[in-house]
């Protein structure tokens, strides 16, 4: 039952509802803090369905890991989950990059709304920390738990993010910014007992 409501989120996430979370020109990405290269597309805009394609690949995701008989998912599971998802949050606020790498398993994928999934942890930080000479300084970063559940070993988490910052490009043009978004995690526990996130995807909220 539970791998089934899991997959039926990430469906109706890909369904015609995800429209409503388009990118506008004046909205950056994220849940997480949408760093500099998401900043250099904000003059542009996302296509209404850029979200379904990273749903439907979480979907495929947990059913493959899903098996017919589901294994136990504690409420010290679900503490965990969410404390993982604060250490993600805190690690922003504080601008520590290692911090928020260390939520992520190495193989972690990303999958911001219109653009390619960010595979691998080369991948993920220099979209996140490109070296341009571009910087961007969180100011603030809020996030709301909406659901958590889990079998097993694996888990999600969905929630929403309100984001301040500050970004200074290349050439030294500062700005301030702020986002609101969705988000979706999926976590995997280790052979040590943490969780890591394994998947994450986010869109703006309008």
């Amino acid at each position: 039952m539970l791998c089934r409501s899991l997959v039926d989120v990430m469906f109706l996430s890909a369904s015609p509802i995800a429209d409503r979370f388009g990118l506008q020109a004046s909205l950056l990405a994220p849940t997480l803090p949408v760093m500099n290269s998401s900043i250099r597309v904000v003059n542009g805009s996302y296509a209404s369905n850029g979200m379904r394609l990273p749903f439907i690949a979480l979907a495929v995701l947990l059913m493959g890991a899903c098996s017919s008989n589901e294994e136990t998912f504690t409420a010290e599971d679900k503490a965990n989950v969410q404390s993982l998802e604060e250490a993600y949050r805190t690690g922003w606020i504080a601008n520590d990059s290692a911090a928020v790498m260390a939520t992520l398993a190495p193989e972690a994928v990303l999958m911001p709304a219109g653009v390619e999934p960010l595979v691998g942890d080369s991948a993920i930080r220099q979209y996140w920390w490109p070296d341009d000479g571009s910087q961007t300084v969180i100011e603030s970063y809020e996030t709301v738990v909406d659901e958590v559940e889990g079998s097993g070993d694996l888990a999600y988490l969905r929630g929403r993010g309100s984001l301040a910052f500050t970004y200074r490009d290349t050439v030294g043009t500062v700005s301030s910014l702020s986002s609101e978004s969705t988000h979706l995690s999926i976590a995997r526990r280790g052979e040590d007992g943490s969780w890591e996130i394994i998947r994450r995807a986010w869109s703006p909220m309008r």
